[in-house]
């Protein structure tokens, strides 16, 4: 009917309504009607309206009608591949959303993912170019070979980089993998492979997750990562799994006494063979009985550990950094909440001299730091404490290495807890 507005068109309701919002925004620069284009572009009026409303999705020729047409130099053709990859996307993130923790199911929550991706300018009225391509999404299905460089390649960024950085870039992978995996173009022993990477995967981002402080994604992100190195078959790796999830249970996940109990189930899942897995599950019991403050039985754990250890650990490989790390940080986590001064400079010395990550570097600071408080040095070991926090990038300020900050706080007896220094520390670990 003549003088009926326009009917609203919202480019954030999906992907395809974001492309019918341009094909209106340029039908009106140009002064164009539906029916003056559906004459000159050849095409149907009624399908015109419905791709403007988001309600039809137009083929690419029918795209490159309509930019020709506006004189849009490529720009729609451009949003028309973004959007259709954005929607693949989408699609994936909603379909893994109760195992990653992380589905996009609200019409904005697409294009904040959008924005993460790095195709974010595209939501303006124009397009500058046609350099906006969502790379999130693979023409072709990587190698196994391929998918276990980008295992190193994680591991290296999760080293080195803060958390949150990381990431949106594994939950790609994680995405792409798991869709390789359902494609059924895959031999029986390629899936294998692949859900072994998936496994190892999922727990790398369920590590980043714990570094985030999002711990009801980080125990979804677990499960996933256990089935998959189940249904794998590989008995290491499912050891090294659950020994993973256990080690950064202890950073607030969970409760001490139920981090314990996972260990010993993972023991005897490990049987009596020496692994680079059941030692990393004795190392997270000794630590565990040491948050419940049982020092002599996470001792006596320790010595189990290194037992192991002097069995032949160092021939067993893995994806992760070598077992040694985790064996002398152990050392140092016992011997600091005992406050065995001798004993914790030997193990510490031994952990730097493979020169540690960020974050082995500061949570290991942090507790020679806290064998002074228990050693009676409060406001020194604070002062340490603080010093050591405040001087890394808030970005690096993780929850794990904030909450052995808060371990170190804990130490200080009631009575010292108004001493300038306590405050001091305090405050850091509240921002």
């Amino acid at each position: 009917m003549a003088g009926r507005p326009p009917e609203p068109v919202d480019p954030l309701a999906s992907p395809w309504h974001l492309l019918g919002s341009h094909i209106r925004y340029w039908r009106d620069l140009n002064s164009y009607r539906h029916v003056d284009v559906a004459k000159l572009a050849h095409l149907d009026k009624g399908d015109l309206s419905k791709w403007e409303r988001g309600v039809a999705h137009p083929r690419v020729e029918s795209v490159r009608a309509l930019d020709e047409l506006f004189g849009a130099d490529n720009r729609l053709v451009g949003i028309y591949a973004t959007v259709s990859e954005l929607e693949r996307t989408r699609k994936l993130l909603d379909k893994f959303k109760n195992e990653l923790g992380q589905g996009i199911t609200d019409r904005r929550g697409a294009l904040r993912f959008a924005t993460a991706a790095g195709i974010g300018g595209m939501l303006g009225p124009v397009v500058e170019s046609t350099s906006w391509m969502l790379n999130a999404v693979e023409d072709e299905p990587r190698t196994v070979d391929e998918w276990e460089r980008s295992i190193l390649d994680h591991l290296h960024a999760i080293h080195t980089r803060p958390a949150s950085r990381i990431r949106q870039e594994l939950l790609i992978d994680l995405l792409l993998l798991r869709e390789q995996i359902e494609s059924g173009e895959h031999t029986a022993e390629e899936i294998t492979e692949l859900q072994r990477t998936f496994a190892v995967l999922g727990a790398f981002q369920a590590s980043v997750l714990v570094r985030l402080d999002e711990f009801g994604p980080a125990l979804r992100m677990y499960r996933a990562a256990n089935r998959a190195a189940d249904l794998s078959g590989d008995l290491d790796l499912r050891v090294r799994i659950r020994a993973h999830e256990a080690g950064h249970g202890l950073y607030g996940l969970r409760d001490p006494s139920a981090i314990l109990d996972m260990t010993r189930s993972g023991e005897r899942l490990a049987g009596d063979r020496p692994s680079v897995g059941r030692a990393l599950l004795t190392a997270t019991g000794a630590k565990a009985l040491t948050l419940l403050g049982r020092h002599e039985e996470a001792r006596l754990r320790l010595n189990a550990l290194h037992e192991t250890v002097d069995q032949g650990l160092a021939a067993v490989t893995g994806f992760w950094e070598p077992a040694g790390e985790r064996v002398h940080f152990a050392d140092a986590w016992v011997h600091a909440a005992s406050g065995d001064e001798s004993q914790l400079t030997a193990a510490l010395d031994r952990l730097n001299a493979g020169r540690p990550d960020y974050q082995y570097s500061a949570n290991s600071a942090l507790q020679q730091a806290l064998c002074v408080i228990v050693n009676g040095g409060v406001g020194k070991g604070a002062e340490q404490a603080a010093t050591i926090i405040g001087e890394l990038p808030p970005a690096y300020r993780n929850q794990m290495i904030m909450e052995t900050g808060r371990r170190v706080l804990r130490a200080v007896p009631l009575d010292a807890r108004r001493l300038a220094p306590v405050r001091d520390l305090r405050a850091l670990l509240v921002n």
